[in-house]
Parts: C-alpha cells; sequence; structure tokens
C-alpha cells in the first residue's frame, strides 16, 4: 500500500540535516474527523538525523545476542588469516561421497608454481580429496581426483567456490561460472583439513571464511542461493549438512555436529563490515544507509530489530513510498506452497505460538474452506496439532487438534479476506492427558477453555503455511504468513497483548523462551538463534501491503526523506528513505 500523500525528496543531505530544515507535509486520511491535529513537523526530521548520525557498529548493539548470526558481531564481521607457511585448521570430520564444499577465499598469493594441485581445503591419504588454489596451472581453483579447474582473473579478490563429489565425477563453481570432470573419486576417511591438508604441501595464502560441507551433491540452484546470500549467509535446511564453520573469530563447528576446529597459528582479520545474509553493511556507513540496505536486500528481521531500538514509537522506516517491513511478505499460493521447518523440541507442558496472517481468499479443501497457518507434520497422535482458519469469506473459525480433535472454536466472522490479524495460541499442561487452550485475537483473549487432550509436544516437522499431514491431509494458506514464533513456555495475556502492539515486526518476548522465530520477510531463517531455518516449496516474496494499525487510522503523518544508495554485490540503485511520524 502506498502512503497516501506526497513525499519531497532533497539530495542534499547533509545541508539538509545541518541546517535543520523539516521535510513535513501533512497526510489527510479520508476516514479521519475535519478536525486535523498536525503532528510535530520536526519530530520526523529529528529521528532522521539521529540515524544519519548513528553508526551501523553503534546499532548493531540493538540485535540481542540470542537472535544474530555466527557472523553478527560487535566489531564486525572477521574472516581466517593464512600465512602460507604454518597456518591451517584442522577437525575430527571424515567424509565420503557424495559430498559438496562450499566456502567464501580470498587469495593473496600463488602457493606454489612447482605442485600442480596444493590443496587448501579437503582429507588427505593414499588417495585424497579437496579444493585447490593455484599451483603449476597459475591462478585457478581445482578439484583433485578428478580435477576439474576454473581460472580466475586475480589475486585479492573475494571468491565463492563450491566443489561437488559423486560417484561419477566432480564439478567445480567459482562465482557461479562451472566446470566438471568425468572419473570416479577415491574414498578416504581420513579428516578435514582447512588452509593446508596433511601430507600435501604447501599452505594457503589468504583467507577463509564460512566453510560448509554436506554429504550430498547439491544443485545447481542450490549452489547460486549460497552464493547469491553472500558470505553472511547460512546453511541449507534438509541438505544434509555435515559440518560448518564461520571462521568468525573461532573455528567452532555451528552444524550441530560437533567437529570443532583446532587452529593452528590462525589470526583472525576484520573486514570493516558486517556480512548479513544476502547485504554485506560496512561498519562506518549511517545506521539509516544500514536499515535501507537490509530492507532493500529482503533482511526486515534484522532491520527491525535495529528500528525496535533505534526508531521511537509512532515511528516507521518507508522505502520508495513502502512501508520497508512489509516489502518482502511471504505468499502462499493455497495449492502447495510451505515451510517445512525441523522439530521444535519442547517442555510438552507448556507451549505457545504467535503469528500474523492475511487471508486473499478460502480454498475449498476436504469440503472446507480452509486456511492453514501452522501444524505439526507427523501423524494423528496425542501429540499433534494444528491452528487453521475455516469458514467462507470473513465467515471464519479457529480450529486445533491435540490428537483426539475437541473441535473448532467458533469465533464469530472477525478475520476479513485481505485484512491482517495476529493470532496467540497458548497450551498449558493440567495433567498427562489433559491441558487448557487460550486464543488471543489481536491482543485480546476471545476464547479459554479445558479439554482432554495434552500439550502438543512438536516432536515433528512444524510445517508453515500448510502441506500434507497424515492426520488432516493436505491443507493450504492463500495468502500472507509472516512473524511465527514458537516458545516452550505460556505466554500470559499482557505479553499476548505487547506481541500485537509490536506488530507483524516484532521481536519474540526474549524472556518468554523462544525457541522458534520465522519472520518470513525475504526468507525462512529461523532467527531464535536455533537454526531450524524452513525450506521453503513455492512460496514466493513481495510486497504484503502491510500497515501498522496506528498509522493506518492516524489523523497527521510528518515525513522527513533523503536519497541513500542501496546496492549490493549485483546491482546499485539509490532509494527514496523516508522516516514517518504519525499521529
Amino acid at each position: 500500500m502506498r502512503i497516501k500523500g506526497f513525499i519531497f525528496t532533497t539530495d542534499a543531505i547533509f545541508s539538509l540535516v545541518i541546517a535543520g530544515i523539516a521535510v513535513s507535509i501533512l497526510l489527510y486520511l479520508s476516514a479521519q474527523p475535519q478536525t486535523i491535529v498536525q503532528a510535530p513537523s520536526s519530530m520526523a526530521h529529528r529521528v532522521m538525523e539521529g540515524l544519519l548520525s548513528m553508526k551501523a557498529s553503534q546499532a548493531l548493539a540493538a540485535i540481542p545476542s540470542q537472535y544474530s548470526s555466527p557472523f553478527i558481531t560487535a566489531g564486525g564481521t572477521s574472516v581466517a588469516q593464512f600465512n602460507g607457511h604454518s597456518s591451517y585448521i584442522s577437525t575430527a570430520l571424515s567424509m565420503s561421497y557424495p559430498l559438496t564444499v562450499t566456502a567464501w577465499i580470498y587469495p593473496t598469493a600463488n602457493p606454489s608454481s612447482s605442485i600442480t594441485y596444493p590443496m587448501m581445503i579437503g582429507a588427505y591419504s593414499t588417495n585424497n580429496w579437496g579444493v585447490a588454489f593455484g599451483g603449476s596451472g597459475g591462478l585457478q581453483f581445482c578439484t583433485y581426483q578428478p580435477s576439474a579447474c576454473e581460472p580466475v582473473p586475480s589475486l585479492n579478490n573475494r571468491y565463492f567456490i563450491s566443489a561437488t563429489y559423486t560417484s561419477s565425477g566432480t564439478s567445480l563453481c567459482v562465482n557461479g561460472v562451472c566446470t566438471s570432470a568425468s572419473g570416479t573419486p577415491t574414498s578416504t576417511s581420513s579428516p578435514l583439513y582447512i588452509g593446508y591438508v596433511a601430507g600435501s604441501n604447501p599452505y594457503f595464502y589468504g583467507s577463509i571464511s564460512n566453510v560448509q560441507i554436506y554429504s550430498a551433491s547439491l544443485t545447481s540452484n542450490q549452489i547460486s542461493y549460497l552464493y547469491n546470500e553472500g558470505m553472511g549467509g547460512m546453511p541449507l535446511k534438509g541438505a544434509s549438512l555435515a559440518g560448518w564453520w564461520p571462521l568468525n573469530g573461532n573455528a567452532n563447528d555451528y552444524s550441530g555436529n560437533g567437529n570443532n576446529g583446532v587452529p593452528t597459528n590462525v589470526p583472525y582479520m576484520q573486514t570493516g563490515s558486517i556480512a548479513f545474509p544476502g547485504a554485506t553493511v560496512q561498519l562506518n556507513s549511517s545506521a539509516l544507509g544500514m536499515l535501507a540496505r537490509l530492507y532493500s536486500s529482503g533482511q526486515a528481521a534484522y532491520a527491525d530489530m535495529v528500528a525496535s531500538s533505534a526508531v521511537p514509537n509512532s515511528t516507521g522506516v518507508f522505502l520508495n513510498g513502502y512501508y520497508a517491513p512489509s516489502l518482502h511478505t511471504s505468499q502462499f499460493n493455497g495449492q502447495s506452497s510451505t515451510v517445512a521447518t525441523s522439530s521444535v523440541p519442547s517442555s510438552s507442558s507448556h507451549v505457545s505460538a504467535s503469528l500474523w496472517f492475511m487471508a486473499t481468499a478460502w480454498p475449498l479443501q476436504n469440503t472446507y474452506y480452509y486456511n492453514m497457518l501452522i501444524s505439526d507434520s507427523g501423524s494423528c497422535n496425542t501429540n499433534g496439532f494444528y491452528i487453521a482458519s475455516r469458514g467462507v469469506n470473513s465467515e471464519t473459525l479457529v480450529s486445533y487438534s491435540g490428537g483426539t480433535n475437541p473441535g473448532d472454536v467458533n469465533l464469530n466472522p472477525i478475520f476479513k479476506t485481505g485484512a491482517w490479524n495476529n493470532i496467540v495460541f497458548v497450551w498449558n499442561s493440567t495433567g498427562p492427558t489433559t491441558s487448557n487452550q487460550t486464543i488471543y485475537v489481536n491482543g485480546a483473549r476471545i476464547y479459554n477453555r479445558s479439554v482432554s487432550v495434552p500439550v502438543p509436544a512438536l516432536n515433528n516437522a512444524v510445517l508453515l503455511g500448510g502441506g500434507s499431514s497424515p492426520c488432516w491431509g493436505s491443507l493450504y494458506l492463500n495468502g500472507s504468513l509472516v512473524n511465527v514464533q514458537l516458545y516452550d513456555g505460556a505466554l500470559s495475556s499482557a505479553q499476548a497483548a505487547q506481541l500485537y502492539r509490536e506488530g507483524a515486526q516484532g521481536v519474540p518476548i526474549a524472556s518468554a523462551n523462544v525457541v522458534g522465530w520465522w519472520p518470513l520477510l525475504g526468507d525462512t531463517y529461523d532467527y531464535s538463534g536455533n537454526y531450524r531455518s524452513g525450506s521453503a516449496q513455492n512460496v514466493a516474496f513481495s510486497n504484503g501491503n502491510y500497515l501498522p494499525d496506528a498509522f493506518s487510522s492516524a489523523y497527521s503523518v510528518t515525513m522527513a526523506t533523503v536519497p541513500v544508495l542501496t546496492s549490493n554485490s549485483i546491482s546499485a540503485s539509490i532509494s527514496n528513505v523516508s522516516i514517518g511520524v504519525w499521529r
């Protein structure tokens, strides 16, 4: 939804800031009373000035550590530095085929012109495997046994490499350009090394970051996805991740498999930037520039965390006239769209779920007009669950299951097609086979009852926006779903009201033990810090036309606007970034 009114843009950004010229426009909304009270014209300008003077490194402190990624740290992102004569990282991980290794490599010298394949990531035995750089072939990356090589133009550049080994050969991609070699790879049970492969001299010169190894052959689409994510990208969900070493200040394995690396003479060098998934932000850029870059790159979750601290209440960020948090909203087609996550363990005594959704239609499914929101993918056991809206047009209700379905909950026709709604569902255990279930809609408690079913255990994969279950078949959402949060604990009435007030871009309640958080604003990552990212099927991301309720009902809005560069590794553009203050 575009802002109703006009936006004035000035090219003299710093003249605007220094001279204190407020760019302010009163927006008259047709549905408001005739008496219009204008918000203070200087408020939007003061917020804008503060964001322009604040450095990205300062704003970074607003991201709670539990919701961060291994690449987002107070001093920015660092990389492992290898000195070319004694630096390496050893691990206990042994691999067999098929396998895929990906990494971001910054070579500063050719290790040797006398060795054909000086390996920098791999394993050594009588028959070894690995990824090599340089050697007698010049500036090139190569797989080893069988060998596929791809030349690179120069040193002192960062490259994304992926090497895949299958029973029929190898393939190598460098920044999306691929080559392959046929042949039968030789197996090895030797452990993995980074920066140097034992028994294969010489050592690697340069830096390495974000090493990921999968016990599977990744597809070209998956490799392209990892490349487009950039150096701060997260691993693929459901792709048999065997090891993940971000190498941002340590050699720990973040895959959950426990293969922490042991570094030898490996320092970590600051890059002067913050590597977000899909976006890199310079530490010395302004907080406003960081917000614009993150929102335009589909990283609204991190931008929202920063904005929640740096931007006052009743204030929002807009890009080119659109509400920025809404620019990359998940869209489900009502037929096949779903996001599957891994199982989310809970104590099984208290569980809560919060989500925002907007239905664009009510598809006929299983003789009813359903919009599935969140569900368990398991069988009809005593711990299964789902939350859905059902009806025709606005005649809707929320239904749920706890093994033996205790029935639907009539909520009256409160959900309207094309309108955003917040649902908070709380399960409280009252016994081994009984529970109390409370439903909040848009901040208000609308239903509470005791049922003879236990609390969901969340032992199976959680499906967002629909999917197939042995219990209730295939049910899907036709519309948008954002900010899905799961808690191992019971949310209170005050906390449910808080989640509604914070809006669809709000962050979880840190003290309530969140175990899964999927903002679904440009990606399917789990931002709770538990790395239970979802795997999307036929889910698109586009403008969700969401605006905070307070903005939609405001009687006045003031705007301050400046042009900001929002470039990325692929393209560069100028966006009109606005700060809006409403009353």
